[in-house]
């Protein structure tokens, strides 16, 4: 990760940004023209580019002072959308926003993860005394309580939950800028970190992943896997840059947007020998004699195997055994009777290796959307943009 740099650097560029001069911007953020033009001469030096031309009538952005000023931007508003959030009605928030320092929130944002100053103060390698001393600077600017000490530790407010999240949100997209800026020099080595779920991973991202990296070999690409829910939290705090897999319909929560690819039919699985298939007319009371491996209550596809039995009124399968791991599911079902849901999509190689068959049972209204979510106001870099058109290209064969 880039460094972060000083807030009071970025406050002071936006502001020679807004006004065209170092001498505006000097009375507009309270500070001295020497100490603007070292924060400007410092950002450029760590970006590794000027942010300003400087011409007689002013200071005008460059191309990548542009672009560095819509993350600041982006940055910005999370913080004071937040700070004003946790402020008493009538609390001038605005003010407020210029006494935070960046050295305070990454406190914060550490001591939120780890629920410990000690820990915190490891992850930020500095000295537990300076994490909390950082934390009570800012409990005692913001005016509210953070963090709660208790015998296991120490106990994040909602108050401190929701900068944290901002925190995160905020230096997301500084981190995007720095990316943003070597794109401009066709200096791609960025990092982009996709939340998958199940079937992306089987049939669509394989081939995603090698057109785009043979496109942009020095591009990295991290995949996290996890439950809907954990990998929603991810997205939500910045820790992932866009989820894909089977979306929720209406969506869970109303700062994530998401965009449907296409849809997957889900299907009834057994092993290829089953006896099932010596059925001439497999019917639903056919299915129910048999024991199951489905995934757990709150998926798409749990709901899509509870609605067969609800919408027969007839009683559900017994016998039930529970996971999300598409590995064992493949081999619980090739060692045994048991039956299952899946979208063929998940499964085409054991399909086409005659090891598993699809089992001749009509599903009415199963098909799931499969898609994508970023964060509400997402704005891909140029990277993240380039890989989102190639997964749509490939989607669109689905």
């Amino acid at each position: 990760m880039e460094t972060m740099p000083n807030l009071r650097h970025l406050r002071a560029f936006c502001s020679v940004a807004q006004c065209h001069s170092i001498s505006r911007a000097s009375d507009q953020v309270h500070l001295s023209q020497p100490a603007i033009t070292q924060a400007i001469s410092k950002l450029e030096a760590e970006l590794d580019t000027a942010l300003f031309e400087r011409k007689s009538d002013g200071m005008y952005l460059t191309d990548a002072g542009t672009i560095w000023l819509t993350r600041v931007n982006l940055a910005i508003n999370y913080l004071e959308r937040a700070v004003s959030s946790v402020q008493p009605k009538g609390s001038n928030s605005a003010q407020l926003i210029h006494q935070i320092t960046t050295t305070q929130l990454r406190s914060l944002t550490a001591i939120t993860r780890h629920h410990s100053f000690s820990e915190a103060g490891r992850q930020l390698n500095i000295s537990q005394s300076s994490v909390h001393r950082s934390g009570k600077e800012l409990e005692l600017c913001l005016g509210v309580v953070l963090f709660l000490k208790s015998k296991q530790g120490v106990t994040p407010t909602p108050a401190a939950e929701t900068l944290a999240r901002a925190s995160k949100l905020a230096f997301n997209e500084i981190q995007q800028g720095y990316h943003d800026i070597r794109a401009l020099k066709n200096i791609d080595t960025s990092m982009l970190t996709i939340g998958s779920m199940p079937l992306p991973r089987t049939v669509l991202l394989p081939e995603v992943i090698n057109r785009f990296t043979e496109k942009k070999p020095t591009v990295s690409i991290r995949l996290i896997e996890g439950s809907y829910d954990d990998l929603l939290h991810h997205l939500r705090y910045g820790d992932i840059d866009f989820l894909i897999g089977a979306l929720r319909l209406p969506g869970k929560t109303a700062d994530i947007v998401q965009h449907r690819l296409f849809d997957a039919p889900l299907a009834l699985i057994a092993r290829y020998d089953h006896p099932i298939f010596a059925t001439p007319d497999v019917t639903l009371e056919t299915l129910s004699r048999f024991p199951w491996i489905v995934p757990k209550q709150g998926t798409p596809t749990r709901s899509a195997f509870d609605r067969v039995f609800k919408d027969a009124a007839m009683e559900q399968a017994g016998k039930l055994v529970e996971s999300t791991s598409q590995i064992l599911i493949r081999e619980v079902l090739l060692g045994s009777d048991r039956l299952s849901i899946i979208s063929p999509h998940q499964i085409r190689f054991e399909l086409d290796n005659q090891l598993l068959r699809t089992i001749p049972y009509r599903l009415p209204q199963t098909s799931r959307p499969i898609g994508y979510a970023v964060r509400e106001g997402f704005i891909p870099t140029a990277t993240q943009k380039a890989f989102l058109e190639e997964l749509k290209t490939v989607a669109s064969s689905f």
